[in-house]
């Protein structure tokens, strides 16, 4: 049976020109787990900070209203570099019921938030998890 709602988030550098490869193989990924891509989200040379960037804020949009339910990025670092930006973005997608998708390690990304608060800044902790360690 087909795994429907699945987007893809590509992004590429100013130097670095078009995102098409990633997306080529983000969706070869969706594919071979009978998926069907709902949304394709890029930010094709964007050198500004994330929720600057136009891809990344209808990514997060989309997310939020329920257009799919699944996330395929090819690594983490193309949702954004900054480790604090990238703990936002996924924290906000998990809140949003998202399943992040590191193709390339073939894992989710779990989103763990800290036992113990304390008055600093909460800070999630991000891994990847192979698809038996879930559930």
């Amino acid at each position: 049976m087909p795994n429907p709602n699945w987007a893809i988030y590509a992004r590429s550098a100013a130097d670095k020109g078009d995102p098409g490869l990633q997306l080529q193989i983000c969706r070869q990924f969706i594919f071979g787990k009978r998926g069907i891509i709902e949304k394709e989200f890029t930010d094709a040379g964007e050198v500004q900070d994330s929720p600057d960037r136009p891809g990344i804020a209808a990514l997060i949009k989309n997310a939020k209203n329920g257009a799919f339910k699944y996330l395929a990025i090819l690594k983490p670092d193309r949702l954004s570099q900054d480790q604090e930006e990238l703990t936002d973005i996924l924290g906000t997608l998990h809140e949003a019921g998202i399943v992040v998708w590191n193709v390339s390690k073939k894992s989710k990304m779990k989103i763990a938030r800290p036992v113990v608060e304390t008055d600093e800044d909460e800070q999630l902790d991000i891994e990847d998890i192979s698809e038996e360690d879930e559930e």
